[in-house]
């Protein structure tokens, strides 16, 4: 027994049998983003000496709190940008060379301890405008997709067919049709003082949605709502400001949702073949109480419903096709932006009709924590105040007659 124990006790001690805590995760590879042409940028920016840039290809690795690098001369205070990825924006607060040697081209390498930064930490002053260009599908990375959804846009259109969303223990909806869209984001970023005093997102374009909801009630539902993202896609592009990277990804959602409340078994199909134009945003103004806010959207819309059920029934059926628009600077997430085609059909209880409100809703939100590109920007919201472009109409399974409608240009009410 001694002689065993001495055996075990001795391969501890040169480490045959470790005890060691395990090694740290690798360091993340970078890839590279696709650069937009230099015509997608205006800018009066004026940066810090701090400002140091990295490009990719300088980068072999990185975390959270470290970038492995080349050697660029970099030090403790400096902040370093790059087009690495998402895209890095951060303080280095120490350099370590311990175990880094030289890479394969004989170019010593560098540990850069990093912690968070802004991008008002390196800009003094001016203004910066990003245009993001057409977001077409067929250029997005396809993040994931439900079956029944045509992933690859064709003439901008992403079809979607089957989609079934179940619904208490003897219904379901039963969702078809597609979207179609050419919006354009871009974004205004104004400097003084050193921080960041206005930053604007605007989305405008054609939107446009063909929406058909088939309810198959074997029961009383009270209140049964769901969403269900049914495909999610992301751009990542990097723009050039003077020399230095601004990196912003955009990640799309196709999002449907249903909301029901019956009071008996029924079936019924509801379609509307929504389109808008619309030009809306969203902000941030610092002032002495710093706020997100939606400025009015501007657009025009039409709808072409349709409807039928086979029993009355006094209850209610909404269904919607979201695009969300999730949007990072230098990988952290902030704003998004939603446009929302959707129809509410309120039964009758006395006969086969139905009252049709149709139309599209734009809105959007904030992550909390999104202080990249300046204080005051975490201020999360989780709902900036919605508007609905609409239409109340009246429908039996042969027709439907208009009641209200908001005006045909104008805002979005």
């Amino acid at each position: 027994m001694n002689i065993k124990l001495a055996i075990v006790f001795g391969m501890l001690a040169i480490g045959v049998i470790s005890c060691n805590t395990p090694p740290a995760p690798a360091l993340a590879k970078c890839t590279t983003p696709d650069m937009q042409p230099a015509a997608a940028v205006t800018s009066t920016a004026v940066f810090k000496a701090q400002a140091k840039i990295l490009d990719s290809a300088a980068i072999d690795g990185y975390d959270a709190n470290k970038v492995l690098a080349q050697d660029k001369g970099v030090v403790g205070g400096d902040f370093i940008l790059s087009d690495c990825s998402e895209g890095l924006l951060r303080q280095v607060t120490s350099i370590s060379t311990a175990n880094v040697g030289v890479d394969a081209r004989g170019i010593e390498k560098v540990y850069l301890n990093t912690s968070d930064a802004s991008l008002e930490d390196v800009v003094t002053s001016g203004d910066v405008g990003l245009n993001y260009g057409a977001l077409d599908f067929n250029q997005a990375v396809v993040v994931s997709a439900l079956p029944g959804v045509q992933t690859r846009a064709v003439n901008g259109t992403i079809p979607f067919n089957g989609i079934k969303i179940p619904l208490g223990t003897a219904s379901s909806l039963t969702v078809g049709g597609s979207i179609t869209q050419a919006l354009t984001p871009k974004f205004d970023l104004t400097f003084s003082g050193g921080k960041l005093q206005h930053f604007q997102i605007g989305l405008s374009g054609s939107f446009s949605a063909t929406l058909e909801g088939k309810l198959v009630s074997g029961e009383k539902l009270t209140n049964a709502a769901k969403e269900l993202t049914i495909a999610d896609y992301k751009f990542t592009r990097a723009f050039l400001v003077g020399i230095v990277p601004v990196v912003v990804v955009i990640e799309p959602k196709l999002i449907l949702g249903v909301g029901v409340g019956t009071n008996s078994a029924l079936q019924m199909t509801a379609k509307i073949s929504p389109t808008v134009n619309l030009n809306f945003n969203i902000e941030f103004t610092r002032s002495a109480k710093p706020q997100w806010k939606i400025t009015p959207p501007t657009g025009s819309f039409s709808a072409n419903p349709s409807f039928t059920v086979n029993t009355p029934d006094g209850g209610q059926v909404k269904t919607f096709a979201k695009l969300a628009l999730g949007m990072k600077f230098y990988g952290i997430a902030g704003p998004e932006m939603t446009v929302k085609p959707f129809t509410l059909a309120k039964l009758s209880a006395s006969d086969l009709s139905a009252g049709l409100n149709t139309g599209i809703t734009v809105d959007g939100k904030v992550v909390a924590g999104f202080k990249v590109l300046g204080q005051g920007l975490e201020i999360a919201s989780d709902s900036l105040s919605s508007t609905d472009l609409a239409t109340n109409y009246k429908c039996t399974s042969t027709s439907c007659s208009i009641l209200v409608s908001n005006p045909p240009t104008g805002p979005l009410r």
